[in-house]
């Protein structure tokens, strides 16, 4: 997302919520880092959306800037939809509104199929299930390298 990101910005949202993207690969590939757009320091996922599996999980830290952390890489098949969500834990969250075209999107070998979001109010590893297409919550990341 961070490479293509579009749309209006806002910054320093203070939300309960976990937020990010479902994306399938086009390719067979690896993982190799989490991050995102926000405020502080937060946990990002890694979940294969249809299982529910937690793949990966990484401490980020950024200023209302792109950051990430590497991780042990994670195989990803083509075809198959995952889900990157950042946990804001009440600060620090930011959003693109006006996606249009609205998602979803293909960049390079990532589709990007809409972004999610959960609260987490009641729950602090909620894991974000619905889709949304014309806003991009949470502003999570993921680092791709195909497969050779």
């Amino acid at each position: 997302w961070q490479t293509n990101a579009y749309g209006t910005l806002s910054t320093n949202i203070a939300w309960h919520y976990a937020m990010g993207y479902h994306f399938t690969p086009q390719v067979n590939g690896q993982i190799t880092k989490l991050g995102g757009f926000f405020n502080g320091t937060k946990t990002v996922k890694l979940f294969n959306k249809a299982t529910g599996a937690l793949l990966a999980t990484a401490t980020v830290t950024a200023t209302n800037t792109w950051g990430s952390t590497a991780i042990t890489p994670v195989n990803v098949t083509a075809g198959t939809t995952y889900t990157v969500a950042v946990y804001l834990a009440g600060s620090g969250g930011s959003y693109r509104s006006g996606l249009s075209p609205a998602l979803p999107r293909t960049f390079g070998n990532i589709r990007i199929d809409g972004s999610t979001y959960v609260s987490t109010s009641t729950s602090a590893s909620a894991r974000p299930t619905n889709t949304v297409t014309s806003y991009m919550y949470g502003q999570a990341d993921i680092g791709f390298v195909r497969s050779p």
